[in-house]
């Protein structure tokens, strides 16, 4: 921890410099937009995606006709020679001949001697024959890598190619269009480069009328930019008219291409489709496709589709062993939006995440972390305990991941925390100032998370923390943008079914006390609480309106504040801190508050409160003359625990 502590001390600058972007002549200084990876850096998704399309033979894609041949004889370069008096037909024979020795010698396209020959296929390129230019993008695909795309000769290279290819977009049909695009890809250039772009804008005009192969193969080059740059609903209309036309691996290259441009499904008829098919195909599916399908699908999930949720999580249960870890963990992630716990589901995937945890990535750890907290999961095998306490261990063991994705540490001990697991000095490295500099930059609006881990070491950990925490002004920017507002029947925004429940139990609490209040008394959770001053002698409410701080504020309330100074005895007084349970409150079917609303509760009364619960299927239930005497029942009970 000291040494993480040093890291972030030194390097919290570094790690937050914005990368310049500048546009300027192609043919003297070269665009260098923002292209961080190498063509090594092949996500296992897009290699699975282009595995599909390879399969697939109406696809045009790059396939074996980019491998080298192995009997290659030494090659010689005369680099004094007049490069200008080669022909288009010369420059792409010398490009080929430049990477043979680029490869013999151990050297790169960079190198300077390279520098004239460079400038003249930078000015040549654009009198090439359509199967010169492309010919040429398959070449430059075989060269040894460079440090990275702006490398000096390689940027200057693909540049002009790429505006060779872009005048010619217009007399190229969508195949072409779509093979040229692959080539891109294996550069790993298709994110960045302008004819990809507009390659597929010229394909978005007739999206409806599209054949399966030629949608697919499109969705796959708009996954890679990760922008949504057509009209994603036309797709999912072409979608839905052919889905039969698809195998299950080819839905999942279309499933990646919408939420990786982060784009839910409208259609929610093509959702249960989608649904449907993979659970008829689920004994065969494949690892990397049913993460695909499960991510779009939970991206664009809606209420009613508990059911097809749950019948998707009985007909996973059986294939988990068969899985990847990763597959197991979105399965156990699907569940969330909806808050339905599959209790044999989680349990075999937790017990798969504590055979290795050594192997777990560090966005996958805080993400099972979330699941387990989210879910306060708890099972007879008790793995969910010894699984906190593996990553608690094990973070102190990721130095290097954690200064490379610093708020997946800190959202990972948020999470760990609702489970009751803690570690006080790794809290105190993911409060500090440089930690917050690294990983949020000069903003001052940090992730709900960190707010709760800020609130824990206030509230769960007050007499024994001596860390870091964040500064005052921070929990008010942060109660400010964080919290939800306070409803209110006079304003003309429409009150939805969480609020109105929320202005009924005050409504009813108002008759029952007299005075009760709306208050934040845990800034952290969203949702404002109603806080009643209780005198036990007289069974009504207190007058603490001008005790209360102002909504919005991020400051915690404890007993203290609102006690002290009151003209009653302080010994018959008790706050009372009512939550409203609303339908996300709970594990859907059972009447088990989640994670964080357990913890809320906790909380409560280690502020010298007296949490009362109201669960929404109670409240719904009772007729409007009976919530009077169900509070009063529920108060009574709550003060009656010591």
């Amino acid at each position: 921890m000291f040494h993480l502590r040093a890291c972030f001390h030194v390097s919290a600058k570094l790690y937050r410099q914005p990368v310049a972007n500048c546009i300027i002549n192609r043919r003297q200084l070269f665009r260098t937009d923002v292209v961080t990876v190498s063509k090594t850096s092949v996500g296992c998704e897009n290699k699975f995606a282009h595995a599909v399309l390879e399969i697939n033979p109406q696809c045009r894609v790059l396939r074996g006709e980019q491998n080298d041949k192995n009997d290659v004889a030494s090659v010689a370069i005369d680099f004094d020679q007049n490069w200008r008096d080669l022909t288009t037909t010369g420059v792409v024979e010398w490009l080929e001949t430049i990477k043979n020795y680029c490869k013999q010698n151990g050297t790169t396209i960079s190198d300077e001697k390279f520098d004239e020959f460079v400038d003249v296929c930078t000015d040549r390129c654009f009198d090439f024959t359509d199967s010169q230019l492309i010919q040429s993008l398959q070449i430059l695909h075989r060269y040894p890598l460079t440090e990275s795309p702006k490398s000096r000769n390689f940027v200057e290279l693909w540049n002009a190619l790429d505006d060779a290819c872009v005048e010619r977009i217009d007399a190229w049909d969508f195949n072409t269009i779509l093979y040229v695009c692959d080539h891109w890809h294996m550069l790993q250039l298709g994110r960045f480069n302008k004819f990809s772009f507009r390659g597929c804008l010229k394909i978005g005009r007739k999206l409806r009328r599209l054949p399966p192969h030629q949608l697919v193969q499109l969705m796959f080059y708009l996954s890679i930019r990760r922008v949504e740059i057509l009209d994603m609903f036309e797709i999912e209309i072409n979608l839905g008219n052919s889905l039969d036309a698809f195998s299950l691996d080819e839905i999942a290259v279309l499933c990646m291409g919408f939420f990786k441009t982060q784009t839910k499904f409208k259609d929610q008829e093509l959702v249960e489709k989608i649904f449907k098919r993979t659970i008829r195909e689920i004994d065969t599916v494949d690892d990397l496709a049913f993460t695909c399908i499960l991510k779009a699908l939970r991206y664009s999930l809606k209420n009613f589709h508990h059911a097809l949720v749950l019948e998707m999580l009985n007909a996973a249960d059986g294939q988990l062993a068969r899985l990847s870890t990763l597959t197991c963990l979105h399965v156990a992630l699907l569940g969330t939006h909806l808050h339905i716990c599959h209790q044999s589901c989680i349990e075999q995937i937790l017990h798969r995440f504590a055979d290795d945890v050594q192997a777990i990535r560090m966005k996958d750890l805080e993400r099972i972390s979330y699941v387990m907290g989210f879910f306060d999961f708890e099972s007879e095998s008790n793995i969910a305990n010894r699984l906190c306490q593996q990553f608690l261990a094990e973070l102190k063991n990721r130095v290097d991941d954690i200064v490379r994705y610093p708020k997946c540490f800190a959202l990972s001990l948020h999470y760990l925390s609702l489970k009751g697991y803690h570690d006080e000095e790794m809290i105190s490295v993911a409060l500090s100032p440089s930690f917050l500099s690294a990983a949020y930059g000069n903003q001052t609006r940090y992730d709900n998370e960190l707010f709760g881990l800020d609130s824990f070491v206030k509230i769960n950990l007050k007499e024994t923390y001596t860390g870091n925490q964040l500064t005052e002004k921070n929990r008010q920017y942060m109660g400010k943008m964080l919290t939800e507002y306070v409803p209110d029947r006079n304003k003309e925004f429409k009150i939805g079914f969480a609020d109105n429940l929320l202005l009924e139990v005050k409504e009813t609490s108002d008759e029952l006390c007299t005075h009760s209040y709306f208050a934040h008394s845990l800034p952290h959770f969203s949702k404002p609480d109603i806080i009643i001053a209780y005198d036990r002698n007289s069974n009504t409410g207190i007058d603490i309106a001008h005790k209360l701080p102002p909504l919005y504020t991020g400051k915690i309330i404890d007993r203290s504040m609102l006690v002290d100074g009151l003209d009653t005895d302080a010994a018959d007084v008790e706050i009372v801190n009512v939550i409203v349970g609303g339908w996300s409150s709970y594990i859907r079917g059972t009447e088990k508050v989640n994670g964080f609303n357990r913890q809320k509760i906790e909380q409560a009364k280690m502020l010298g409160l007296r949490p009362v619960l109201i669960p929404w299927f109670d409240w719904k239930r009772l007729l409007r003359w009976e919530r009077k005497m169900y509070i009063e029942r529920k108060i009574k009970e709550a003060l009656q625990v010591k």
